[in-house]
């Protein structure tokens, strides 16, 4: 498996080098972020890739769905147990350094938001040292903020393993879940999960992306 994968030469993405992130002390509400969402061939982040990247801002309390980007990533092999829930395949997509670059730019230094976002840090972090590059994104993940907003996610009140299902988090709170299981799908599934947490933690005084950020 380890040479289904070709080892990419330097990005030399001189412009990704001066990217800051917004200071942790900034105000959540002044800033923009990004909720994304991967498709990968296995669970693996050394001998797996990713297949496809969905990402889509959230500017206030409002998903920007205009400008939203779909990326499928060519990759020359996908688990047969991955590719019957996300339907792609293999050689299908732009190459991986091209789809890591339109990724870096449409992100540029805002904080990152995802649904259980251990997996997705993995995958970015290695796909980016492939090419050369780092990906410094602060990130936030809506899994580790919810019992923060809904005691039912409490650890003391042990929520079954289904509830944590981003679809079921989105009909508990009666937020639309289109395409779901679908790296879109889910990236605004997660984008306005994500404002209701924002909403409920505002509530409580929670101001600063210190107070948000993993």
């Amino acid at each position: 498996m380890k040479h289904w994968f070709k080892k990419k030469k330097p990005s030399g993405w001189s412009w990704l080098e001066t990217l800051k992130p917004p200071a942790r002390s900034s105000l959540i509400k002044d800033l923009e972020f990004v909720a994304l969402d991967l498709e990968m061939t296995g669970l693996n982040s050394n001998t797996d890739r990713i297949l496809s990247i969905a990402a889509v801002k959230v500017i206030g309390s409002e998903v920007s769905l205009s400008d939203m980007i779909y990326i499928e990533v060519d990759q020359p092999y996908t688990h047969p147990d991955a590719a019957a829930i996300h339907e792609l395949l293999p050689h299908h997509g732009i190459p991986e350094h091209e789809a890591l670059e339109k990724l870096a730019w449409y992100c540029e230094a805002r904080p990152i938001v995802g649904h259980f976002t251990q997996l997705d840090r993995a995958f970015l972090k290695a796909a980016f040292k492939r090419v050369g590059a780092k990906f410094r994104n602060d990130f936030c993940d809506t899994a580790a903020l919810l019992p923060r907003v809904d005691n039912h996610f409490h650890p003391d009140e042990h929520p079954a393993k289904s509830d944590w299902k981003l679809e079921n988090i989105c009909k508990r709170y009666n937020l639309p879940n289109d395409d779901m299981h679908h790296a879109t799908g889910d990236a605004v599934a997660t984008a306005l999960l994500f404002i209701h947490i924002k909403r409920a933690l505002e509530k409580r005084g929670v101001k600063r992306l210190k107070d948000i950020v993993l």
